[in-house]
This record gives structure tokens, sequence and C-alpha cells, in this order.
């Protein structure tokens, strides 16, 4: 048998039926001479002089040799592919299928770690923050409202896994002589852990296998006042902050320098040069938030910066205030920081927090339950969403879907979509709790709330289904 795969070959062979040679044989399609051979087979040799047809119309057209190795991986790969169809694997499909039939997502409570036994005064949880890989977790306790001074104890603990085990377990404790209100891990480890105290002491500690080793303090920078927020500063905005320090200061820059930002009561916001293999911890500056606008300078409730976008400086931050104020502020200033002021909310901002994938997206909760989407190059908000409960933090927990932790309702936690403002009914984010404060880690989409009894529970999410775009709405 011969190959008919393409046109290779001119000639052909196969036992003639005719015995006589013909020289001329014409058509209106083409012409082919034949000529007697001595074997059994005859040679054509053709000439086009005029054919209609087209490669197309040609039934025995030429069909385009496979890849190399093609066929053996189809044969490795389709039946792995009919197997995760089988089995439904949310994993495996699509996560942004446009089906209205969506399962509920179910979130599955990993550990709670209970309060004292006797919950009171002093034992609110203020606090709480994963380390950058996820593994373990620091929480401050002590009193969520101060009618006057702060005169009670307060303390920091870190949970970490046991040996051998995937529940947290307490490592170690760090007492403090007034409230810690702020706490924030290093997000390039667990080694640095920094909080801040209702006295307006910011405290940096080095967390290693013989406890916590805190850097040299300097004095309060926060008017003795309540600290309330805190944020290490990512390499961009680093950069810059020690730059200018290097210029004002005549010093040298360490190659562990680290940049951490505080903000507290009477708006002021400091930024302070941290290394912990030198024992450096200083102030780089510090400014007050709105006081240049020709008004008081307000109380600051929580900051928090824009992921920096590729090329841009990445110095951008959002201040919310006790009076709803809402701050555009840049880091890299010698006075005032802020910029622009935003509509906010008639009430006080309790929470804000940027989107990881949108640098100019932010949300911020308020006290009067509401919940703005806003850009920061927009004065109004881009959307207000009502959670018609009481609400006390949000966090970005995948996509377009951020997390409200409640202090009131049937369960501890909501998830909201903020592109149409919709609640998602996860299942199992109870009990009911007074939530105080939240924290979210990607690795594995777990969160860790605390409550006013003092228990910690930690929750892990499934994949959300993400279907906005965000590009529908802004």
């Amino acid at each position: 048998m011969f190959s008919l795969s393409g046109y290779d070959g001119e000639a052909v062979g196969f036992d003639s039926v005719s015995t006589t040679a013909n020289p001329r044989a014409t058509s209106s399609a083409q012409t082919t001479e034949y000529e007697q051979r001595d074997a059994a087979a005859q040679t054509g040799r053709a000439r086009d002089v005029g054919c209609t047809a087209r490669p197309a119309d040609d039934a025995g057209a030429a069909v385009e040799p496979e890849p190399p190795g093609l066929a053996d991986f189809l044969h490795r790969v389709a039946p792995l592919v009919l197997q995760q169809l089988d089995r439904g694997d949310a994993d495996f499909l699509d996560p942004s299928s446009d089906s209205d039939e969506e399962e509920t997502p179910t979130a599955r409570l990993l550990q709670e770690i209970p309060g004292p036994e006797r919950a009171g005064a002093g034992d609110d949880v203020l606090s709480l923050s994963w380390s950058g890989g996820g593994t373990s977790l620091a929480a401050s306790r002590g009193h969520l409202v101060h009618d006057a001074w702060c005169r009670g104890p307060g303390g920091v603990k870190v949970f970490a896994p046991g040996r051998g085990a995937a529940a947290l377990a307490p490592q170690l404790e760090i007492p403090e002589r007034s409230c810690v209100t702020a706490l924030r891990y290093h997000p390039a480890g667990a080694a640095l852990l920094a909080y801040g105290t209702a006295a307006g002491d910011v405290v940096v500690c080095e967390l290693g296998e013989g406890g916590a080793r805190p850097l040299p303090t300097p004095p309060p920078r926060h008017a003795a006042r309540r600290v309330a927020a805190l944020h290490w500063a990512d390499a961009a905005v680093a950069n810059s902050l020690l730059l200018m320090h290097v210029k004002n200061k005549a010093i040298r820059r360490g190659a562990a320098d680290q940049v951490l930002v505080s903000g507290g009561a009477a708006g002021t916001v400091n930024a302070w040069r941290v290394n912990a293999a030198r024992d450096v911890f200083e102030l780089i500056t510090g400014y007050r938030a709105g006081s240049a606008r020709g008004r008081d300078a307000p109380d600051i409730t929580c900051l928090d910066f824009a992921r920096a976008a590729p090329g841009g400086e990445g110095a951008l931050f959002v201040a919310g205030t006790s009076t709803g104020r809402l701050l555009v502020c840049h880091a890299v200033e010698e006075e005032d920081p802020a910029r622009a002021e935003l509509a906010g909310p008639a009430a006080c901002v309790l929470d804000v927090a940027f989107a990881p994938h949108r640098p100019a997206i932010f949300v911020a909760l308020s006290m009067d339950s509401e919940l703005r989407v806003y850009d920061v190059n927009r004065e109004s908000p881009l959307k207000v969403v009502s959670a018609e409960a009481c609400v006390s933090c949000v966090r970005w927990v995948w996509g377009w879907w951020v997390v409200v932790g409640l202090a009131g309702g049937a369960e501890s936690l909501r998830v909201y979509s903020v592109a149409d403002g919709r609640a998602l009914p996860v299942a199992g984010l109870g009990p009911r709790a007074d939530v105080t404060c939240l924290d979210v880690t990607h690795k594995g989409l777990r969160i860790a709330a605390g409550d006013k009894e003092g228990n910690i529970r930690v929750w892990e999410l499934p994949p959300l289904r993400n279907k906005f775009n965000c590009e529908n709405w802004v």
C-alpha cells in the first residue's frame, strides 16, 4: 500500500490495465502523458492546465502531522481531567463561573482558645496579628474602653503550633504596664513584633527561643495617649523614609533597616527606623495629620497603606478618625501629610483596609454600621453598604470579598462583596460573639477573631468564587 499523506512523490507504481501508451490525453482540467516501461508499472507526469479545484475541496488533502509527543501527552492528561470533572472538585473548576446555582460555602472552625474563666474588665482581646508565614498568632488583652487614663496592666501572648500538632499553643507572654491596643508582626517573618499601648508607648521586640527581647524604647511620641494603628512599611515606602532620614541626620543607613509607622490620638503619625541587629529604634519623622487644613488634628483610630503599584512610589495611606474624617496622606512629608479629605461617614471610622490587588481601592467601616468602598482619587464613595448590625473591624479575604467582625448577631463574622454589596451566606461563622478584632492570613485563608470575653477563634474559609470584575463598577 502507499501513502496518501501528501504530494511529496511525483510517481507511484501499480499494475497496469492498459497495454497501449496514450501519448496525448486531453481534458479541461489537466493533461497526463503515459509511457510504457518494462516493469509492470506506469509513470505519470502531471501538468496543470487550468485546474479549478482548490486544496480545501480535495478529499485527499494533506493533514498536518501531530506535534511530537502530543498523543502521549493527551493519553496522560485526559484521564486526570475526566476524574476531576467527575468529582466536581471546586478548586479545579473555573472560579469565575456565572452559574447562579452555587453551593453555600462552609467555614471550618479550626480552634477555639478560651479566655479567662471569669471574664471581666481588662480581658478584652484588643488586637490580633498573624505572622508573615501564617504559623504564629499574637494577641493582646486589655480594656476596650477607658473612662480616663489606663491604669490596668496589659500584655501580649504569642501562640505557635506545638510539636507534632497543628493547633496553636501558648509560646510566650510579654507583660506590659498598660493595655496593648495595637500590634503587628513584621510581614517577612516572625522575628519582629511591634505593639503600641494606651499610654502612647511603641515597643519592638525580637522574638526567639529565649523569649522576647525588646529594643531600646524611645520616649512616647503620641502625646502619652492611645496608639491606634501600626504598619510595617514595604520596600518602596521604607526606602523613601530612610533616604529622608539619612539626609536630615547625616547617618549611615544599615542594610537591615526597617520602617514602622504608628498612628494614634491627637492626629499623631510617627515613622520609626528599626534595626534589630544593631539595637536601633529611633524616630525618623513625626507629624499631626490634618492639622494644617485649618482644623484641629483629629484622633486617628485606624490607618492603612496602599499597596505599591508597579513603578509607583507607594507612600500613600488613609487615616480614619474618631469624627468620621477620612484623610488621604503621603508618608514622606516634613509637616502635615494630609493631601486630601474624602467624604467620610457621619460616625467614628472603626477600620480601613486597602485592596491587595488594586492600589487605589479601599474600604472603610464606621460605627453607624456602614461599609464604604472608596477610590482615593474620588471624593465620594463608590458604594455604601449597610450591615444592619453592630460592626467592629474589616479585612480583605479574597478577590473582591471582605470579612466584617460583628459585635452582635447570630454569627461572629460576615463576608461581603464590595462589587454589589451583597452578603455571602457562609455557614459555620458562629457562634454569636461580640468580636473586637480580627486578622486574616492568606496561607490557607484562615481568619482569627477575638471577642469581649477573651476568646479567640480560628476559622478556615473555602476558596470563594469571585465572578465580579472591578472594571464593571469602578
